[in-house]
């Protein structure tokens, strides 16, 4: 996972060292509604549900120490709390967000 940008020693100091745990709550992270419901908003140009489901990501995946999310969704957070879903900054951290998906599923299951 470190290899993947995450912060894993960090979030396991938070999780009390237990790996086993902490695996198990960034596989729930990947497997979240959240990324589809992020989608289906962006999609739809339904703010308000984007920002519901992006501030609910960061704030999971940066618990977590899951940057390559935690990061684009704290970004994409702050400009969908100002209702821009069509600036070209959120449209690049939605794809960032994308891409740290795929990093850390890669990272984490191999897929």
């Amino acid at each position: 996972m470190a290899a993947a940008g995450c912060r894993t020693e960090e979030a396991l100091d938070r999780l009390f060292g237990d790996e086993a745990f902490y695996e198990e709550m960034v596989k729930e992270l990947l497997e979240d509604t959240c990324f589809d419901d992020l989608e289906a908003a962006m999609g739809r140009g339904d703010a308000r549900a984007a920002f519901m489901a992006a501030h609910t990501l960061r704030g999971a995946a940066m618990t977590l120490g899951v940057v390559p999310v935690g990061g684009p969704a704290m970004r994409l957070t702050e400009l969908l709390r100002g209702k821009d879903l069509v600036s070209e900054e959120a449209q690049k951290a939605y794809e960032e967000l994308k891409l740290g998906l795929v990093k850390v599923q890669f990272a984490a299951f191999g897929r």
